[in-house]
């Protein structure tokens, strides 16, 4: 079921831009490194949702 993990994914990525006072003002290897964290994160979910 590809629909059910999809809001929350989307919500979850809301959540990280708005704690990170705008991404505008972000320095850019903090940007990275967040981004790579959340790659990996995005990556054991998925293994975790769909094996």
């Amino acid at each position: 079921d590809f629909t059910k993990p999809a809001p929350l994914l989307i919500g979850m990525v809301f959540r990280l831009q708005s704690g990170c006072m705008g991404f505008a003002t972000l320095d850019t290897r903090y940007f990275l490194i967040s981004i790579n964290q959340w790659h990996t994160k995005l990556n054991s979910t998925w293994r975790y949702l769909f094996g």
